[in-house]
């Protein structure tokens, strides 16, 4: 039997008829490590196990696989394949160097999204999340150039998930059937889907690399499940409604912006010309609920990039603060920060306290606005409407 490090095998065998001691043994053969030791070589052995006389009458293998399959489907998970999917995680687990002011190596880190664990005071170090979602998270292992690669075991407590998708490196698919699991092998190059629901636990917890010297440096993050806040009756903000706009709406005239090294971008109405675009303004990569709409845009982004929908996101937040939080998120789409505010208020958001997400259609008209106290994080439905805009507008 041939099993690695994410897999933990709880099994049943039947007796020899006559009793005895047997020993339990790793008969794996590699190139190193055990490959080097005789079956027989102590370092193999894992369990003795002693066979002695029944005290009761011996029950038959029929009887005991009868029982086996009438109970175990009582403890078997169903399948969220099908079900819908109300948020999106990515989690990178990588090991990087690190550089002093020298520019020469000084370190390394042991990170998760580029970021390794500092303390729980530090909020960039929780992953919140709402009691009875169900979310997809999609893992990597990516590791530095002098590094080399490096295999990852993604574990995560409370809460198991169904492994629906495992890509190797050359775009084979290693799933044959959705299968459940609280530890994942991350493989360099491989990229590994899953779903899972929080139905039972408020509370934190944390997921980790399962070699554990890799975790006591700092590949780990704290997962925070909280009840998901009832609809405010009263709030400042405009409503959080879907609505349709007239088509005199253009985005602001000029939108001065700068990225997270400080590089100036000024974006007109041509710029929007072709092609339907979704802009989300929000407060800052620390917010829990930016962080929510971001990791929901960067999982989903592939699908808004094949139809032909571009997505930015402009902060409230200096360059410095930009960043340091995209660090943590492999955001494949731009990002600006708005440091004067301008753009948030010729968008009709109050700077730093109110989010919006705009979808632009290919005129360079606003088709879809949401400015609100939170930002709008049903990114199914977000994708749904710019479709619909795009085809409108063909």
């Amino acid at each position: 039997m041939n099993y690695g490090p994410d897999i933990v095998l709880i099994f049943c065998f039947f007796a020899p008829t006559e009793p005895g001691n047997f020993m339990l043994h790793d008969a794996r053969t590699f190139e190193t490590d055990l490959g080097d030791y005789p079956l027989n070589d102590p370092r193999r052995e894992i369990a003795y196990i002693s066979i002695i006389p029944a005290v009761n009458p011996p029950i038959s293998k029929e009887t005991v696989l009868g029982k086996l399959n009438q109970e175990l489907p009582k403890y078997t998970f169903p399948t969220l394949v099908g079900q819908p999917i109300t948020g999106y995680q990515t989690v990178q687990y990588g090991i990087f160097n690190t550089f002093g002011k020298d520019g020469q190596p000084n370190g390394v880190d042991f990170t998760i999204n580029n970021r390794p664990f500092s303390s729980v005071d530090d909020v960039t170090n929780y992953r919140q999340i709402y009691l009875g979602d169900t979310e997809e998270w999609t893992l990597i292992s990516k590791n530095g150039l002098s590094i080399g690669p490096v295999s990852h075991p993604f574990h995560i407590h409370v809460n198991p998930f169904e492994v629906i998708s495992r890509i190797d490196v050359n775009g084979k698919e290693l799933v044959d059937f959705p299968h459940w699991k609280d530890t994942q092998i991350l493989n360099q190059g491989e990229k590994v889907t899953f779903r899972t629901r929080y139905e039972d636990f408020p509370g934190s917890f944390v997921q980790h690399c399962h070699i554990l010297d890799h975790e006591d440096q700092g590949m780990m993050e704290i997962v925070d499940i909280v009840p998901r806040p009832p609809p405010k009756a009263l709030s400042l903000a405009p409503p959080q409604i879907l609505v349709q706009l007239k088509t005199d709406q253009p985005v602001p005239k000029q939108m001065v912006l700068l990225d997270a090294i400080n590089n100036p971008t000024v974006l007109t109405p041509k710029d929007f010309i072709g092609k339907t675009t979704v802009v989300f303004l929000f407060r800052g990569l620390k917010c829990y609920s930016c962080s929510k709409q971001i990791s929901g845009l960067e999982a989903r982004f592939k699908d808004f990039k094949d139809h032909g929908i571009d997505v930015i996101g402009i902060s409230s937040e200096s360059t410095k603060e930009l960043k340091r939080g995209l660090k943590k998120f492999q955001v494949p789409f731009r990002m600006f920060s708005d440091i004067t505010g301008r753009v948030f208020k010729d968008f009709g958001c109050h700077h730093g306290h109110f989010h919006g997400t705009f979808i632009i259609g290919k005129n360079g008209f606003k088709r879809f606005e949401n400015v609100a106290v939170s930002p709008y994080d049903d990114i199914q439905n977000l994708l749904d409407k710019a479709i619909d805009v795009n085809k409108h507008e063909e």
